[in-house]
């Protein structure tokens, strides 16, 4: 799937010197380099995370930290989402009060 294909909200295409291309999400002067290829599921989830002004998953936490914490929480409203014991509204909502205190 090409960017002609489907066209994302805040995301552009940026040619890098190197003729290597990469997509790039912006929204409120905020900048992030999404991952994978477009239309793939890395690169979906990498979107959604940008677009929820989530913290950067893809460096892991030190045991013990607030975002390792934060992390755990989210994965364990995730299971409950997916057994159908809580709304994804619910995720949503903690999600983005998370993102607001947790960098």
């Amino acid at each position: 799937m090409t960017d002609l294909d489907v066209k994302l909200k805040y995301v552009y295409r940026e040619t890098l010197p190197s003729g290597n291309t990469r997509y790039r999400f912006e929204k409120a002067g905020r900048k992030v380099t999404l991952k994978g290829e477009p239309g793939s599921p890395e690169f979906l989830a990498s979107y959604q995370a940008a677009l929820n002004n989530l913290p950067k998953t893809d460096r892991a936490a030190k045991k013990g930290s607030i975002t390792w914490l934060v992390g755990l929480f989210i994965r364990h409203l995730e299971s409950q989402v997916a057994a159908g014991l809580i709304s994804p509204l619910t995720l949503k909502g903690h999600k983005q009060l998370v993102s607001e205190h947790v960098v």
